[in-house]
């Protein structure tokens, strides 16, 4: 069954958007651009946002943390939960890893994508790659 959802969105790809000084910021914000033009559905997961509000806390300050929750709450982009099997679903992936540094939100982004049948990530990780997940890393450039 074809999702309604047309990518999944990692914790990089908020933080780009969130940080100006972000490698990946001006990508990111071409990238939701050329997305709101076209319609696209995007999702996340509750994973992807503790990690996110995390990461911008540690990064920048907690007001920038706050103002991406507030957008979550905000229901712009729907917020797929980790059942408890997806959670078993992802750390089966999760052990199945023999590299270091393997991400268990990473793992949950592939067991909700693979479950919810979301073929296209908007992520800047090869890890997915290995999954058969397509990676939405630059906007096609507009003629």
């Amino acid at each position: 069954m074809p999702s309604s959802f047309n990518y999944l969105i990692d914790s990089d790809t908020f933080v780009g958007l969130f940080l100006p000084d972000d490698a990946l910021h001006t990508t990111v914000v071409r990238l939701f651009d050329q997305i709101e033009r076209q319609f696209q559905r995007l999702a996340t997961t509750n994973w992807v946002v503790a990690e996110t509000a995390t990461v911008l806390s540690n990064r920048d300050t907690q007001a920038t943390a706050i103002k991406f929750l507030t957008m979550i709450e905000e229901g712009e982009i729907p917020v797929l939960p980790i059942t408890e099997e997806l959670e078993r679903r992802t750390h089966s992936l999760f052990k199945e890893q023999t590299t270091k540094k393997t991400s268990m939100v990473d793992c949950s982004n592939v067991a909700v994508a693979k479950h919810y049948g979301i073929s296209d990530m908007l992520a800047f990780d090869g890890f997915y790659e290995r999954f058969e997940l397509a990676i939405q890393r630059v906007p096609h450039q507009q003629q």
